[in-house]
């Protein structure tokens, strides 16, 4: 079992991607490295495409992080690969499990739990 320490006065943020009419200004693109430059944990639940974005982020500036990883689209991005842990091969990433392997892969600081509830409940974390 891991224990994810709390964060003392933590800084949130909230962003819609895309911005809309409805977007605070306080978060209008020219803001948003501001925004996340400021927070102390960096957390992307199913953000579909954006997942390695939020990871690559997080591991660049040394951010905690926390992220539910959902769809895996592969026809999209072809590139991804991962060393299969068994045999060391260079795999396509096609599956949720490999998926999760290619980010974990990423970093030996990311880790990862199975949380209780049904779906994408795999969280990758690191801090």
């Amino acid at each position: 079992t891991t224990t994810v320490p709390t964060l003392p006065s933590a800084t949130t943020a909230v962003l819609s991607s895309p911005p809309s009419a409805s977007t605070p200004a306080s978060l209008l693109p020219s803001d948003v490295s501001t925004v996340l430059t400021s927070c102390d944990l960096i957390v992307g639940l199913h953000s579909d495409s954006a997942i390695e974005p939020v990871i690559d982020y997080a591991l660049l500036h040394n951010k905690p992080f926390a992220v539910l990883p959902c769809c895996v689209f592969p026809n999209f991005f072809p590139h991804r690969k991962y060393v299969h842990p068994q045999t060391g091969a260079a795999l396509p990433v096609r599956s949720f499990e490999d998926f999760c392997e290619y980010l974990k892969q990423k970093n030996p600081r990311i880790q990862s739990e199975v949380l209780p509830f049904e779906g994408r409940n795999v969280v990758l974390f690191a801090y």
